[in-house]
């Protein structure tokens, strides 16, 4: 080894010992300091990049929202990409029987449970068994899955029902002061569910269709000069809800009829309920 190469192995060894050195300053130097400067970034990657936040404005786009409406025509396929997610039905509301009640002829629908479950592609049982599906709740078939709907009906009816209808659907009479906590403080009495009128399906006030439209819409073509009846209850129970409520006031009809064979009626009113 000739001395030219010696000296710059020495220079070399130097270099890196020193540039150990000066890390080893800079750490001890770091140590316990605080600072209420803003870190160096040396890879900020996305760290700055401009970006809109919801509800404001910007000259970015001709309408001035930074929010972006969705493009027309655009359809969701479904919370997987699976071509037969139940999911779908519940976004794609193609069929008017489930989503609005109504038969191909745009009448109330004349079946409900179990032949709107049955026989209606994608029905309303198919869409609340996504529903299980999406809360992992399981069900070990149809039948089970039917039970499952009821139960969801009696929940949903409890709340948001019988305030005036009652527990039972019996409906109120304010001369007795009986009925719904609500409904009983009504001049005009709340319609019992237990009526020909809401139990015969062979009349329209009885269809499955209307009644599911009065939870949906409320009461069709209302008098605004006569009592107030049933508003929309669209904003508090949604379409598959619906259904299972339908499905549970015709449970709670059979279990009347059983026990009582001659029901009261009541006087007059629409499916809903006169609010």
């Amino acid at each position: 080894m000739n001395m030219h190469d010696t000296t710059t192995r020495v220079r070399h060894t130097l270099a890196m010992a020193g540039l150990g050195v000066l890390c080893l300053a800079g750490l001890s130097a770091c140590q316990g300091e605080r600072s209420d400067e803003p870190p160096h970034q040396f890879l900020p990657d996305m760290d700055d990049s401009p970006k809109f936040k919801p509800q404001t404005e910007t000259e970015f786009f001709a309408d001035g929202r930074a929010m972006r409406p969705h493009v027309p025509g655009t359809v969701a396929f479904g919370d997987t990409t699976r071509v037969d997610d139940l999911s779908r039905a519940r976004y794609l509301r193609a069929s008017a029987e489930v989503w609005d009640g109504l038969d191909p002829a745009g009448t109330p629908l004349a079946e409900g449970e179990p032949a709107y479950a049955k026989t209606i592609p994608g029905g309303a049982l198919e869409v609340f068994k996504a529903r299980l599906d999406d809360h992992h709740e399981p069900y070990a078939d149809d039948a089970d899955a039917m039970k499952k709907m009821i139960t969801r009906g009696q929940e949903r009816f409890n709340i948001y029902c019988s305030v005036c209808h009652g527990f039972k659907g019996e409906g109120s009479d304010p001369a007795n002061f009986t009925g719904g906590i609500v409904g009983r403080r009504w001049k005009t009495p709340v319609p019992n569910f237990h009526d020909p009128k809401y139990s015969d399906k062979t009349v329209k006030t009885g269809l499955d269709g209307y009644v599911f439209n009065v939870i949906r819409h409320g009461v069709p073509d209302a008098d605004p000069a006569k009592p107030l009846k049933m508003p929309s209850y669209a904003d508090k129970v949604s379409e598959i809800d619906a259904w299972a409520i339908v499905s549970y006031v015709r449970t709670l009809q059979a279990a009347w009829t059983e026990q009582t064979p001659t029901p009261p009626a009541t006087s007059g009113g629409n499916a809903g309920g006169a609010k």
